[in-house]
């Protein structure tokens, strides 16, 4: 039954396919929210005590850079964000995972019961969308950001399940939400996703989706990678079909989009162009499966991924340059940097460095945390991008979103479960 609902799906998207990737993408602008597309990062690796004194990792209570950014957004979050029944406004899909994730991870960590309950209030708006999509998979057309995003925070709401319902209280989940319901809802969406891509050949073709206008077909393609790789990192009895997948994807990505000329992946097989975000999202995906696998080729096409992406290095700044949008937004120059990704290439630099252990990676991962707190930050909130020498302005097409924000907290708490004060 489930098989028949996705081919219809398969064939209600194949029927918006051609020139999707054109006039939608000069429609709808570029948002730092919604570049939470690229992201499987698995940050629950990390201790969920607080890191910020260094006292868990040799730093002799040492305190974490860039504290004061973190207080400041997130008490802009918690006084300006409007979350409606789990639905964050302004977010384009990434609160869903990371306001999700940042507030379960901090409710838990701080023993807060209002930001355990309001994780909690998010993780059961992403479980309904799951619930929804396996009803019905043409709803992936239509909610795809939320979606896709929601179910990556679910993960993590998974792994500190008992310790961050402890916390809420037994007012803080929904009514059915045992974890082995969760547990299933992952597995059943997951599944449906996989169907989904296999209907679609392995490659996501062009449709009238936000995520492949902007950030394109290698990309998106490598996030249901992304989604294989964490469940099987969740789920460590059922890994061995899901890495397999995962590692298929690799291959026909490459086929698909690598470029010998670039040294790395293009954004769609017919666009030459250098781009951040296929890159950095490949980097992910290979990295994870490096430290699943200990299979030495995906790391070694992950770190030649770095090189690729060296021309957009803007090495004054410790800044990536981010094309992928530069001409929606308006830039006359190529001084364009989203705060997105700045934060997926700093998510991807730390699996590099749970890869390596080479403190390199910390170092770059400072550098970019420090262009953010100089360049994008007004106080408590970070804007969307710094262009043309200037920061966002309210009258620009793209100034600030929620879940962005959220997302640089959740790197942050990510960072400071790192060693990173032998290098301060």
């Amino acid at each position: 039954m489930k098989h028949a609902w996705v081919v219809g799906a398969i064939a209600l998207m194949l029927a918006g396919c051609g020139g999707a990737g054109g006039s939608a993408g000069e429609e709808v602008s570029d948002s730092a929210a919604a570049d939470a597309h690229t992201d499987g990062t698995g940050a629950a690796d990390a201790s969920s005590q607080d890191g910020r004194t260094g006292e868990t990792d040799g730093c002799a209570g040492q305190a974490a850079p860039f504290s004061e950014m973190f207080d400041a957004v997130l008490a802009n979050l918690l006084a300006t964000g409007e979350c409606v029944a789990g639905n964050w406004e302004e977010d384009f899909g990434d609160a869903c995972f990371y306001g999700q994730a940042l507030l379960v991870w901090q409710g838990e960590e701080t023993q807060d019961a209002k930001l355990a309950k309001l994780g909690l209030e998010s993780a059961g708006y992403a479980w309904e969308c799951a619930e929804t999509f396996n009803a019905n998979p043409a709803s992936f057309l239509s909610g795809s950001d939320d979606l896709l995003l929601g179910l990556f925070g679910l993960f993590e709401t998974y792994r500190r399940y008992d310790a961050v319902v402890a916390v809420a209280g037994a007012d803080g989940w929904r009514p059915d939400g045992q974890k082995e319901g969760l547990a299933a809802i992952l597995g059943e969406t997951v599944q449906s996703f996989d169907e989904l891509l296999s209907g679609l050949g392995d490659y996501v073709p062009d449709f009238d989706v936000y995520a492949l206008y902007t950030y394109g077909n290698t990309v998106v393609t490598a996030l249901f990678g992304l989604l294989y790789v964490e469940y099987a990192r969740t789920f460590p009895e059922e890994a061995g079909p899901w890495v397999a997948r995962a590692e298929e994807l690799v291959e026909v990505i490459r086929d698909a989009a690598f470029d010998p000329d670039l040294g790395g992946f293009r954004v769609r097989p017919d666009d030459p162009e250098l781009e951040i975000y296929p890159n950095i999202t490949m980097m992910l995906l290979l990295g994870r499966l490096y430290l699943l696998t200990g299979d030495e080729t995906h790391l070694e096409t992950a770190l030649q991924l770095y090189d690729a992406i060296q021309p957009l290095k803007d090495v004054e700044q410790g800044s990536y340059r981010s094309p992928y949008s530069a001409e929606t937004m308006g830039a006359k120059t190529d001084d364009y940097k989203t705060l997105s990704s700045q934060l997926y290439t700093i998510l991807a630099f730390f699996t590099m460095y749970e890869c390596t252990q080479d403190p390199r990676w910390l170092e770059e991962v400072a550098a970019i945390f420090g262009f953010i707190d100089s360049h994008l930050r007004q106080g408590g909130k970070l804007l969307h991008h710094w262009m043309d020498g200037e920061v966002a302005k309210p009258e620009h097409l793209e100034y600030y979103c929620v879940g962005c924000n959220f997302q640089a907290l959740y790197a942050l708490k990510y960072y400071w479960t790192k060693p990173y004060c032998s290098k301060q």
